[in-house]
């Protein structure tokens, strides 16, 4: 090929042109291509900000449902504000200071008999506590307590429309107001007085976090940064949605190829978020939520553990597992019952308990749902009247020891009228006529339906059993369904839907909207049933949720007699779980008085176990019994300090000022326990007469009953207050240092200005250390956050006494079996502590010594072996034998 010098030399040319060209634009090509990275990126941004707003409004949508009235009011104007009660606490045999040894210690908190503790200022947990525990969760608590609306109010304040209250602006609102009016050069001198104070607290608050880590680092403990559940975007699903069925094989694919289909963990997860949303947030939030799992900045609330049936169980663990294993970096929180939860913490979840609402809870929900009324009777264009100012306190007298959702419907049947019976189920009745409105065939077909979800064990109802029930409830004597049977379960499925009653799920299966709503419409199909059916569900464990219904008009004499002569278990159950029936019967009822009988024989028998003791407490108090008051009173003469002390625990929990006379001599009884548990019942009760004998204990009592009067005053907003700000101020430095310690209680801008006052101010050492203490505990989360029970090899005094013998603590199960040879072993105090910390880490192998542990010479030893005992029963929910 010959070589063209002329073609050379024009290309040469035009080339070097065109590099000229490009040198001097270089500048503003430059400009033009980061205008187009910056437009290509602000689209980006723009679309997930765009797809995030989308999304949250949706869910705000969706939590807003979760309440009963939530189609027509927010929640965010009828919330209350959560508390929780931590679940296996580590035991520590050489923590002793003040702020460790709680007061409330000798009440029991048995969570499937609630009403027993309800009403006590027992320490709790806040949602701003939870910041700093562990990162997956399991909500437990019995029907009606308000779990799902707890995740609901979690999801709100996530998304920024619920602000919850914490010590950290409390703290920022009591400086501001205790600086307010003083001149410059006080506020200054105040202002210096208060930095050197809490430079020298946060020092010490230092050096115990590193002391602390140190020893969670030595232990093998995470130590983790308090989060900010703001930072997270919330996925709240319930569990019925969880679709795990795996997506259909490609059409061309060979019909002799096996595919394996590995199915993404999170796909189920962000299916079942889809099917709650709008269209479009439906289609724009997958990306979105995909995005913010695999960077671990999500909220995952999972409701419905309780609900879907145990049938459902191991395939949702399974894939619950499987999805913490691949996105556990994201925040899990589910709901659960308070009996069989083993299965979720094997999950690696750690188990909370919601607590039961307090007096003061009820009033505040009775009056916020007195002000959205007008909106929920009517509509916010034509609100209805507010109700009468009479009938509101009317509402909020006797809640005491009822669930949330009781307290809410006793509220709405009030406030609508037309109730045609009085009590619990009259407000059921009345609330099931208000969204079924003209529809009682449909009611009994719906209470037809309930029924057969208990005869199952509970769970989801697939369109085919719906269809067997109604052609059992409608078909002709020889079997065969009615003619129109799909149009019947059509409609029936409409209108419950509809209403909310009933909710679809994949699959075309339908759940109930409330374990309670099945129970009340089930309990309707027992009227007229005759005795062997009666003898069946009776019989049944799920129909326990439905016998305080029909307990109302149904004669259960024969029912209550094959329950109380089944063989015991561990627990008793066949008889403690009698006690919610008690709850509603009429005062009437034949079978009444020999129940009672059987409680308060097991509560003061002369030889009987703690445990059983304080499940006979809770029991008689669960019923609501006016007779149970005379019982209690009686029992304040044994002669065993353990039944003394119940039966004032029981007084309180009552509530009954008639009591106040009987609790005021234990005061001086001569256990401390007792003294204690007589203090905290008259704080419980909250009279007037109540409070004026807490004063006597709070000027005259030991240092121990001090500030037990001290805690429970801070749970009376009326009265208990008032005591708590004039006796800050008492001239007995030991009376300000118990109020002190109370007002860390009490979480408001005038208590810890109080408080704050009593650190830069008192001329007491020990009342500044105490104020000092109570300041700063306040607001440190770091650490007092719920934590899975530490496994064996943590926990420190199982390692020391280990140490003192020679031996080591092993990892995993060798170091379970060392706490099996400290419960043979050991001396009292660690065998003791052993048989709980047993129960506590749910070692199932650990029950066959505990067994035989109850021989154990020591009394202590074997009330702490029953309870074990009794923690493992409740965890695994099944019965195990009786002693």
């Amino acid at each position: 090929m010959r070589f063209d010098f002329g073609s050379f030399s024009i290309g040469f040319v035009t080339a070097a042109v065109i590099a000229i060209v490009l040198y001097r634009l270089r500048a503003m090509l430059g400009r033009a291509r980061q205008s187009v990275s910056t437009q290509i990126g602000a689209t980006g941004q723009n679309f997930t900000s765009s797809a995030e707003t989308r999304y949250i409004g949706e869910m705000v949508k969706l939590a807003n449902s979760y309440h009963i009235v939530g189609d027509k009011a927010d929640l965010l104007d009828l919330y209350i504000e959560p508390r929780f009660l931590a679940g296996e606490v580590p035991l520590n045999l050489d923590d002793d200071t003040e702020l460790n040894v709680d007061p409330f210690r000798v009440v029991p908190r048995l969570q499937d008999l609630p009403a027993s503790y309800s009403a006590y200022n027992i320490n709790t947990l806040t949602v701003h506590d939870l910041r700093s525990g562990d990162r997956h969760l399991a909500l437990l608590g019995v029907p009606g307590i308000g779990k799902s609306t707890t995740l609901a109010i979690l999801a709100l304040h996530a998304v920024g429309r619920i602000e919850l209250q914490n010590m950290d602006t409390l703290a920022a609102q009591v400086i501001a107001t205790e600086d307010e009016g003083l001149s410059d050069s006080d506020r200054k001198a105040r202002q210096k007085i208060r930095a050197q104070q809490q430079a020298q607290a946060l020092e010490q608050h230092r050096l115990a976090r590193e002391r602390e880590a140190e020893k969670r680092k030595s232990l093998n403990l995470p130590v983790r940064e308090p989060l900010d559940f703001q930072k997270l975007l919330p996925i709240l699903v319930h569990l019925r949605d969880i679709d795990l069925s795996l997506p259909a094989e490609p059409k061309n694919a060979a019909a002799n190829t096996k595919q394996t289909v590995t199915l993404d963990p999170a796909e189920p997860l962000v299916r079942a978020a889809m099917r709650r949303l709008g269209t479009v947030a439906a289609n724009v939030a997958p990306r979105l939520l995909y995005t913010q799992l695999n960077a671990g900045r999500c909220l995952v609330l999972l409701d419905g553990f309780d609900e879907i049936g145990l049938a459902q169980w191991p395939e949702k663990l399974t894939w619950l597992t499987q999805f913490m294993a691949a996105y556990g970096q994201n925040v899990v929180i589910t709901t659960g019952p308070v009996a069989g939860y083993d299965a979720l913490v094997n999950v690696g979840l750690t188990p909370l308990f919601v607590r039961p609402w307090a007096d003061d809870d009820a009033e505040k929900a009775i009056d916020r749902f007195a002000t959205a009324w007008p909106v929920i009777a009517g509509s916010r264009r034509k609100p209805a009247a507010d109700p009468d100012p009479k009938l509101v306190k009317r509402v909020q007298i006797g809640n005491r020891g009822r669930m949330a959702l009781d307290v809410t419907l006793k509220a709405w049947a009030a406030f609508a009228g037309g109730e045609q019976e009085s009590g619990r189920r009259g407000a059921y009745d009345v609330y099931m006529r208000s969204v079924l409105p003209d529809a009682e065939k449909q009611r009994a077909l719906l209470g037809t339906l309930a029924a057969t979800v208990l005869d199952n064990g509970g769970g989801l109802l697939s369109r085919d059993q719906i269809k067997a029930a109604l052609t059992d409830a409608l078909g002709s004597p020889d079997g065969k369904a009615p003619a129109n049977l799909n149009e019947t379960v059509d409609k029936l499925i409409g209108t419950a839907s509809k209403t909310g009653l009933l909710v679809d799920a994949p699959g075309g299966a339908y759940l109930f909207r409330h374990p309670l709503f099945v129970g009340f419409l089930a309990s309707e199909t027992l009227i007229n049933a005759s005795p062997e059916r009666l003898d069946t569900v009776a019989a049944n464990p799920a129909w326990d949720m439905a016998m305080p219904f029909a307990a109302v008009d149904v004669p259960l004499d024969a029912a209550v007699q094959q329950r109380l002569s089944a063989p015991p278990d561990l627990l008793y159950n066949n008889l403690f779980s009698l006690a919610n029936w008690l709850a509603d019967a009429p005062l009437s009822a034949g079978w009444k008085r020999e129940v009672l009988k059987r409680f308060t024989a097991a509560m003061i028998a002369p030889s009987q176990y703690p445990m059983t003791r304080e499940r006979a407490m809770a029991a008689l108090v669960t019923t609501r019994d006016p007779g149970v008051l005379f019982v209690l009173r009686q029992s304040l003469r044994s002669g065993d300090a353990n039944v003394r002390r119940l039966s004032c625990v029981g007084l309180g929990a009552l509530g009954d000022a008639e009591a106040v006379k009987d609790l005021e001599p234990m005061l001086g009884d001569s256990d401390g326990d007792v003294q204690l548990a007589a203090g905290l019942a008259l704080g419980a009760i909250g009279s007037e007469a109540a409070l004026s004998r807490l004063v006597n204990g709070l000027l005259n009592g030991d240092e121990n009953l001090r500030r037990a009067v001290a805690e429970s005053l801070a749970a009376l907003p009326e009265g208990g207050y008032d005591l708590l700000r004039d006796y800050a101020s008492s001239d007995n430095g030991y009376v300000r240092r118990a109020v002190v310690l109370g007002l860390r209680r009490v979480r408001t801008p005038w208590s810890l200005a109080l408080i704050n006052k009593a650190l830069l101010e008192d001329k007491e050492w020990y009342v500044r250390s105490a104020a000092q203490a109570a300041f700063f505990s306040a607001e440190q989360s770091d650490g007092i956050g719920p934590q899975l029970h530490p496994d064996a090899d943590q926990i420190g005094w199982l390692v020391t006494w280990a140490a003192n013998r020679g031996d080591s603590v092993p990892v995993g199960v060798g170091g379970r079996e060392m706490l099996i040879r400290a419960l043979q072993e050991a001396d009292p105090l660690h065998r003791a502590a052993a048989a709980l910390t047993i129960a506590y880490l749910g070692y199932v192998p650990g029950l066959k010594p505990l067994y035989a542990a109850l021989r154990d010479k020591d009394d202590i030893v074997r009330g702490s072996v029953y309870e074990a005992l009794a923690i493992f029963q409740m965890r695994l929910g099944q019965p195990l034998p009786a002693v």
